[in-house]
């Protein structure tokens, strides 16, 4: 997201920013830790979670390129929502208190973590929605699809189990759903890995959640 800055912007944050390799699995920070860094994903993809009473973590939310985090310590210093990595990549930080002397500027630096917040509940409104609303198989199709818009290759490295905790069923459920995918043709399994053979049979089969989520990123870019 840094890109769509002002030059003179971009030149005046280079000297904080550093390029990190974040690996599968990764906890970035737990919920209502203290952070010192804030991220701006490149090709790595991080989920949110909330932590339940009996220890268990609930994904809400998926943070690719896009994205930053963790917003909230924008107010203060804590994490509000548990952050891990789902794919590995890369991705610049910055220490938390040049994100808050930049975003009290008052410029194009605040507009675009403002423009971030939009999305992430613009993100977690569809979500809500979706996880109501649609099958198995149409989330699945939406979570692999978001997972690969952004890179290069048509493979990621991710279990049934993450896919599970991502779509919030049991395990069984998501591997009974991509043996039908693969047996169709659409996507290759492999061990810890799915490959995606046909991009447009998924795209028909998913729910218009990708589509509403693929028009608001792009309204969110749009705006100043």
């Amino acid at each position: 997201m840094l890109d769509q800055l002002p030059a003179h912007d971009q030149e005046r944050l280079f000297p904080y920013l550093q390029l990190v390799s974040l690996s599968k699995d990764q906890l970035i920070c737990e919920q209502d830790s203290v952070v010192e860094y804030f991220y701006f994903p490149l090709t790595a993809v991080v989920s949110f979670s909330i932590t339940m009473k009996a220890g268990d973590d609930v994904h809400v939310a998926l943070a690719d390129c896009t994205s930053m985090f963790p917003l909230s310590v924008v107010a203060d210093s804590h994490c509000l929502l548990g952050v891990h990595v789902r794919l590995p990549g890369l991705a610049y930080r910055m220490p938390v208190d040049v994100l808050r002397r930049e975003f009290a500027l008052g410029q194009a630096f605040s507009k675009l973590v403002m423009r971030a917040v939009r999305n992430l509940l613009g993100q977690l409104s569809l979500s809500s929605a979706c996880f109501r609303r649609h099958s198995t198989q149409q989330i699945l199709a939406k979570v692999l699809l978001v997972a690969l818009q952004h890179r290069t290759e048509q493979e990621i490295e991710i279990t049934h189990g993450q896919i599970a905790d991502i779509v919030g069923v049991r395990r069984e459920a998501i591997t009974l759903t991509l043996k039908q995918l693969e047996k169709s043709g659409v996507v290759e399994c492999l061990r810890g890995k799915i490959r995606l053979n046909d991009r447009h049979r998924l795209e028909a089969m998913t729910c218009g959640c990708y589509r509403a989520r693929k028009q608001f990123s792009v309204f969110q870019r749009l705006l100043v």
